[in-house]
């Protein structure tokens, strides 16, 4: 990407125009022009650096999952001995 002294950047202010100005110089408006509108490729912004965050896909879903049925199965069987209990208590 090439960058001259007199390029102008957006000003970030939503009500701005987006009306072009004149000016001297090359270029093409809506042409045929080479070069690049964007990139995939990575890179810094603000001074960061590293891999990408981490999405968990490398977690044991099945031991996990195994071990919340386990859970679920105890706390219902918590459940019933309980009002199995109340229940022989009242009568």
């Amino acid at each position: 990407m090439a960058l001259s002294a007199d390029a102008e950047l957006p000003s970030g202010d939503p009500s701005a125009s987006a009306t072009p100005t004149s000016g001297s110089g090359s270029g093409t408006t809506g042409g045929t022009g080479a070069g690049t509108t964007g990139s995939t490729t990575g890179g810094t912004t603000g001074g960061a650096t590293g891999g990408l965050a981490a999405t968990g896909s490398s977690i044991p879903a099945g031991a996990l999952g195994a071990v919340a049925a386990v859970t679920v199965a105890a706390g219902a069987g918590v459940v019933f001995a309980v009002r199995r209990r109340r229940a022989g208590e009242q009568g």
